[in-house]
């Protein structure tokens, strides 16, 4: 059984609204915090690979800083107001692939160099601070599938980071059900396997970008009247 990117997606999409009605109206059933927590990864993979095989990545990366603006006002009143949504998570990534690949002659490396620590150290505040959606790993997760190019090392190294979210919420929380919620991550890892490297014969592109913004949007409004 084989499954293209579209294919992907719509597990990716699919699970993230399972996940959002758990949490917000729904928080006793479990097994919606469990299926939802597939998309996350889904969703850092696709970044990656959209960063590799983008023909336009100043277009790519606008078109996200867009969308997570847009996303980002219904975000806050439903995750609280000193958060960033996930697109954020994810052009922080972004920017870390710009700095790490930048070689034009007049960047030596010793600036390259000082760019790439001061990047990282304000994910890092931002990530512990609470302040990104999935941290400083979930920034690490998409940088791991673009970095590594061998699907079998780049997926056993997502693996690693999801497995290093789970013991960031031991730590965090302690031993609870909930802290063992993120380890039905790994089950997007296991899909992976089965992606075939091609886009579907629908070009749903922007369908997945607005599809975040609107389903919080709509989760908003219904959450004011329930």
């Amino acid at each position: 059984m084989c499954m293209n990117r579209n294919a992907l997606k719509i597990i990716a999409v699919a699970t993230m609204l399972i996940d959002h009605i758990g949490l917000f109206f729904f928080d006793n059933l479990i097994w919606l915090r469990l299926v939802g927590r597939i998309a996350f990864p889904l969703f850092a993979f696709f970044i990656a690979e959209g960063m590799r095989y983008t023909k336009n990545r100043k277009k790519y990366t606008l078109t996200m800083l867009l969308f997570a603006v847009v996303s980002q006002i219904p975000y806050m009143f439903l995750f609280g107001y000193f958060n960033l949504n996930v697109l954020f998570t994810f052009l922080y990534a972004i920017l870390v692939i710009y700095v790490a690949e930048i070689n034009k002659p007049a960047i030596g490396k010793v600036e390259k160099t000082f760019m790439l620590i001061i990047l990282g150290l304000i994910i890092v505040l931002l990530g512990y601070l609470g302040v990104i959606d999935y941290g400083v790993l979930g920034v690490a997760l998409v940088l791991v599938f673009y970095f590594i190019r061998k699907p079998m090392f780049r997926y056993l190294a997502g693996a690693l980071v999801l497995l290093l979210m789970v013991v960031e919420d031991l730590l965090l929380y302690g031993v609870s059900a909930l802290s063992f919620v993120q380890v039905a991550s790994l089950l997007a890892i296991a899909l992976l396997f089965f992606y075939n490297g091609e886009k579907g014969r629908v070009n749903l592109k922007y369908f997945f970008y607005v599809f975040y913004p609107s389903h919080l949007y709509l989760i908003w409004l219904i959450s004011l009247f329930v």
